[in-house]
């Protein structure tokens, strides 16, 4: 089993998170929280790129495209969101 060290962690959201994605080539993290909100991390220093709030239930998943600048979220308000 590998494991590695923590590097770095954040107060990303005001409640539970229930998703993270991971974007490779531009290196940023997406996190979706009960809290009805998607954030846009830089992976380095998780400093918050952007911030969205287009749901008015829990965001229960999130997926990210490779070059980052497509994110996909659902809801548990039966909402599928797309932002480029």
């Amino acid at each position: 089993t590998m494991h590695r060290q923590l590097v770095k962690k954040e107060n990303a959201h005001d409640d539970s998170i229930w998703s993270v994605a991971w974007t490779q080539k531009t290196n940023l993290i997406v996190t979706a929280g009960v809290d009805e909100k998607v954030k846009i991390w830089n992976a380095e220093d998780l400093k918050l790129r952007s911030e969205f709030a287009e749901h008015s239930l829990a965001v229960t998943s999130v997926s990210a495209s490779g070059d980052g600048k497509t994110v996909a979220a659902s809801s548990m308000d039966g909402l599928i969101s797309v932002r480029d």
